[in-house]
């Protein structure tokens, strides 16, 4: 259901989102001067076929990050904790908001 490609702003940097299956690919990020791509992180959802839930991601240094999503026609809202914290259970204004591409 998450499956497709994604593109926004986050913070102060554009970022371009690959979802396959169960990872999330980092394919481009543009943060000030510099460029980071590719890094992918492995990801469960609680229910695959859900347009809402809750989701585990597991980071560069192995450690879960625990957060919530949701899909919306095109529109994919995803929040994190920090790692150590409790899943958020709404999102905040802190949320990160990306488009799906066609």
């Amino acid at each position: 259901m998450l499956d497709g490609t994604y593109t926004g702003n986050l913070g102060t940097f554009d970022i371009e989102l690959v979802v396959l299956r169960n990872c999330l690919f980092l394919k481009r990020a543009d943060i000030g001067n510099s460029i980071f791509e590719g890094a992918i992180f492995p990801f469960e959802l609680e229910n695959y076929n859900a347009s809402s839930g809750s989701i585990d991601l597991t980071i560069q240094d192995g450690s879960l990050v625990y957060g919530i999503y949701s899909l919306e026609g095109s529109i994919f809202r995803f929040e994190f904790a920090a790692p150590g914290e409790a899943r958020p259970t709404e999102f905040s204004s802190e949320a990160y908001v990306l488009t799906r591409q066609p």
